[in-house]
């Protein structure tokens, strides 16, 4: 992560990767845009025990599993970019691909999660556009709990 002037951190510096299973190593996606942005969630179940000390009937909540939920990532297209073209074998697979978010701190943060691409978009604007960029973007959902690192 890096600080802005105002001493505050930015995402500059951050990377997301993709673990190829071809060859079990970690590739960098380019050209991101768009960041997943996970609100990590506990799913709540509630337990009712006709319990003596609670004098009758006690209603009990825990959390179940952990859970980031669904998010996305954005990026601009890059012709011949073999992370990006994976990117579609993935999605029309039924295989749950591994990420990780790196951060360029000196404690080199990462963030490593399971996920499987849901959505697969592409923006392709008419040439008469003044930002006629072509940009895709998948769409994730978490398999499992994140590991921070």
């Amino acid at each position: 992560m890096a600080l802005n002037k105002c001493g505050v951190e930015t995402s500059t510096g951050a990377t997301l990767l993709w673990k190829d299973p071809a060859d079990d190593t970690y590739k960098a996606l380019g050209g991101i845009t768009e960041f997943p942005q996970f609100a990590f969630t506990h799913g709540t179940a509630s337990c009712d025990d006709d319990d003596a000390a609670n004098n009758g009937w006690y209603t009990g909540y825990k959390n179940g599993k952990l859970n980031g939920g669904s998010s996305s990532i954005g990026y601009n297209w890059k012709a011949g970019d073999t992370i990006q073209d994976a990117m579609w074998a993935q999605f029309v697979s039924t295989d749950t691909d591994d990420f990780r978010m790196q951060w360029s701190d000196l404690a080199a943060t990462k963030l490593d999660f399971s996920a499987n691409i849901n959505g697969y978009n592409v923006n392709t604007p008419p040439s008469s556009d003044d930002d006629n960029k072509i940009t895709r973007s998948m769409s994730i959902e978490l398999s499992g709990e994140p590991a921070w690192g």
